[in-house]
């Protein structure tokens, strides 16, 4: 009897102060049914991350938040390399949205968006993530097996 290894839970998690980015996430993705845990703190979002690993998380990005957020994000690809984060800045950083994308980018965000009524990125990239780790995979062994061009009894 074969066993399959299925990947860790995965959540999508929305760490942000207020509750308005989630809840226009929660919009966004009302067609996937995939439920948005909310977090208002690095570190109530980083014990969620220990409890469900390969989670999705949409991070509230401020003025005074930017280092953290350039380190945290860093320390999400070393701690947590099944993870994907995307980062909403808030609205008096619209402005400057093209000054800290690249560094965004580069720190591990897949996506930053400044406006609330564009969420399609962040919907299709979070479909995408947990259309990838949500499905039953096989381990090694099995998988090998499975591609023989015999049938094993």
């Amino acid at each position: 009897q074969r066993t399959p290894f299925v990947m860790a839970h995965s959540r999508l998690i929305v760490c942000e102060r207020s509750n308005h980015w989630a809840v226009a996430i929660r919009w966004a993705l009302a067609e996937c049914g995939v439920r948005v845990h909310e977090t208002r703190t690095w570190t109530d979002c980083w014990q969620q991350l220990e409890t469900s690993p390969a989670s999705f998380l949409a991070v509230e990005l401020r003025k005074s938040n930017l280092a953290e957020m350039v380190q945290r994000l860093s320390d999400l690809r070393w701690f947590f390399p099944q993870s994907a984060a995307v980062v909403m800045a808030t609205d008096d950083l619209r402005q400057y949205q093209t000054r800290y994308e690249w560094t965004l980018r580069e720190a591990g965000a897949l996506h930053l968006v400044s406006s609330r009524r564009n969420l399609t990125p962040i919907a299709q990239l979070a479909t995408r993530f947990f259309g990838k780790t949500t499905r039953p995979e096989e381990n090694f062994r099995d998988s090998v097996w499975d591609r023989l061009p015999w049938q094993a009894d």
